[in-house]
């Protein structure tokens, strides 16, 4: 997992203009030397997946509890921006839900 993260980093790096093709190739290459690809990683399906039917940049997150959350690139967001603002509101849900079941938020 390290290493496809490295990959995505270095990807990113280059995207943005600080890194170099060359890092991102050599780890294409101990990647297929090691015999693993990007989708080893269980969450970077969905994230491509949600990328190619928004036609946007997306990034996602699986949580503790196996739920997926996504981010999409809008005007107004970066895709990260956008994720950050779904935790939130899933918190915030499910603080709702936990409210609506009696419980109380507050100690005694």
């Amino acid at each position: 997992m390290e290493i496809i993260r490295r990959y995505y980093a270095s990807l990113c790096d280059y995207k943005k203009g600080i890194g170099n093709g060359e890092t991102v190739e050599t780890i294409k290459k101990l990647m297929n030397n090691i015999g693993i690809t990007i989708y080893d990683r269980e969450i970077v399906k969905y994230a491509l997946e949600k990328s190619e039917k928004e036609n946007v940049n997306t990034v996602a997150i699986m949580l503790e509890n196996g739920k997926i959350i996504t981010g999409k690139e809008s005007e107004l967001l970066s895709a990260s921006s956008a994720l950050l603002i779904n935790i939130q509101m899933n918190v915030l849900i499910q603080m709702i839900l936990y409210l609506m079941r009696g419980h109380s938020v507050l100690t005694e």
